[in-house]
């Protein structure tokens, strides 16, 4: 196999993943949506006819570096400390502790979203 045909065949091959990409994503967006539809964060187990399915819904947080020194100053010290890691991702057992208001105050430099749901599957021996 020549040079150009390698390239054509690793370009036919990246357009084959992207599409597998996408259906791999739909179909697990449909089997956690169909198996968990009110599925707490964490891990989710459920037993099937065939097997356990198991789904572990999450969040993406995103901090908002520039409000966060107002929103942490009423925090005590230690707490205001442990909130953040130093590389701005949150620190959930810490966020946990807070009070509803420091909670509500701190809510205004973060950005939550549902990360991809991860799914796995463990079939009996039948």
């Amino acid at each position: 196999m020549g040079l150009k045909q390698k390239i054509l065949a690793w370009q036919e091959a990246n357009d084959q993943l992207k599409i597998w990409k996408e259906t791999e994503s739909a179909l697990r967006d449909e089997l956690a949506e169909e198996l968990f539809p009110h599925a707490s964060e964490g891990t989710n187990t459920k037993e099937l006819p065939y097997g356990v399915a198991k789904c572990v819904h999450g969040y993406n947080v995103k901090i908002d570096s520039k409000r966060l020194k107002e929103a942490a100053k009423d925090l005590p010290p230690k707490t205001r400390k442990a909130i953040v890691k130093t590389s701005y991702s949150l620190n959930k057992k810490t966020y946990a502790t807070l009070t509803e208001e420091q909670r509500d105050t701190f809510d205004e430099c973060i950005t939550r979203t549902p990360s991809k749901p991860r799914l796995t599957f463990e079939f009996s021996d039948e």
